[in-house]
């Protein structure tokens, strides 16, 4: 299991999606994992094992982390804007990143 929260200007961010990307992407055992934060900026990792089926938490090993909000559009032909810094939208870019031990507790607090 892997929870945390995600803060800004050390107010909580409300429905950012946060994801751990594998460091190691020719690990096939590894899978990306996600999760979207609530009102009071908590998460809770749910991985994606195929159909409409998700296990929680995220296997063991280094992770880079990206963090999106985006503003929501009613007009489908506008993009629509970043609510947090750009920067931390790309794993590569944010600088955030995270080792999932397999004993312990994997709590993981990000403020951008």
């Amino acid at each position: 299991e892997v929870t945390g929260t995600v803060t800004h200007k050390d107010e909580p961010v409300e429905g950012a999606l946060i994801v751990f990307t594998p460091q190691n992407s020719s690990d096939t055992s590894k899978l990306a994992a996600q999760a979207e934060t609530d009102a009071d900026g908590n998460y809770s990792l749910q991985t994606y094992v195929g159909g409409e089926d998700y296990k929680e938490g995220v296997e063991p090993g280094d992770y880079d982390i990206s963090i999106t909000k985006l503003e929501v559009v009613q007009d489908m032909r506008r993009r629509p804007k970043h609510l947090l810094p750009q920067k931390f939208s790309q794993p590569k870019t944010s600088g955030l990143s995270a080792t999932v031990s397999e004993t312990g507790e994997n709590q993981f607090d990000f403020d951008l």
